[in-house]
């Protein structure tokens, strides 16, 4: 199936399935990337495309994509700008008249998501669609509850990897902002969210995300790129709103971390598992 929507017979009817596009931007996750193949490849469903577009990884992942190519309609490894120069990439490869984003140390909740994804589709290509999902830090899992639009003058409360997004949204409003490294999610969703771009929950737990040494690498650059992309959109009010979340991010994070160094291993691992339902609860809405 090559178009963008496609029918089967099925009980003697024609069944419609668009084609749904899904782009795994990758660098260096060979540790996670069979498990994120895996959850996309398996999901039976049977108008879907597959795109992985990979940085230049110098660990296991060339070999990893390779084993499983034969399910895959598209991959490339070359230098980028960063994740969301490879996601720009991808999506503007895309053949699918919806598009999702999964990076390559997340995973598909079950092999019933794209299925569950498509039967909540409307007629209104103007739509962003997303769900639950569940926050992975190490050993610890937190379900992450969406229940409505969110405000995203808190950041990116929404899990970009729970999204999907019909393709014209992109022709209309454009792609992520390379400019920004670590917030572009952030950027476009608000941007299209002002834009008055539907968005409309499906209440399922969609994804598993990780959240890990990237994130708490790149704390500090993350929240300074979406203080002023509040700004840019929204001006200084919500901006300055944001900071106050931001510094109580902070608070949490360091206590967090003080709290193992005093303490030790054991006091860390309940530690951590209020510094993630905290986090957890900082997506709400």
């Amino acid at each position: 199936m090559n178009t963008a929507t496609d029918t089967i017979k099925a009980g003697g009817r024609k069944v419609l399935f668009p084609k749904i596009s899904i782009v795994t931007p990758s660098y260096n996750q060979g540790e996670f990337l069979e498990e994120t193949i895996s959850s996309v490849i398996n999901q039976g469903y049977p108008n879907l495309e597959y795109i992985i577009i990979d940085g230049g990884s110098t660990d296991a992942t060339l070999d990893i994509i390779r084993k499983y190519e034969n399910n895959i309609s598209y991959w490339i490894s070359e230098p980028d700008e960063g994740i969301y120069d490879a996601m720009n990439k991808g999506i503007s490869l895309c053949n699918g008249s919806i598009v999702a984003l999964l990076n390559a140390d997340d995973y598909y909740q079950n092999n019933l998501i794209i299925n569950l994804v498509v039967k909540s589709l409307c007629l209104d290509k103007n739509t962003i669609y997303y769900g639950d999902a569940i926050i992975q830090y190490d050993d610890i899992h937190m379900q992450l509850l969406k229940k409505g639009i969110l405000d995203l003058t808190k950041g990116m409360t929404l899990i970009h990897q729970s999204m999907f997004v019909c393709k014209e949204i992109y022709e209309n409003n454009g792609l992520y902002n390379t400019k920004y490294r670590y917030a572009a999610d952030l950027d476009f969703t608000l941007r299209t969210y002002l834009a008055n771009i539907k968005y409309v929950y499906i209440p399922h737990t969609l994804v598993n995300f990780r959240y890990g040494a990237s994130s708490d690498k790149h704390f500090f650059k993350s929240y300074l790129e979406a203080f002023f992309i509040i700004k840019n959109n929204r001006g200084i009010i919500y901006s300055m709103r944001y900071g106050l979340i931001f510094l109580k991010s902070i608070f949490l994070r360091s206590t967090h971390r003080i709290i193992r160094k005093i303490f030790g291993e054991a006091a860390y691992f309940w530690s951590k598992r209020l510094y993630i339902s905290l986090l957890a609860h900082s997506y709400k809405k």
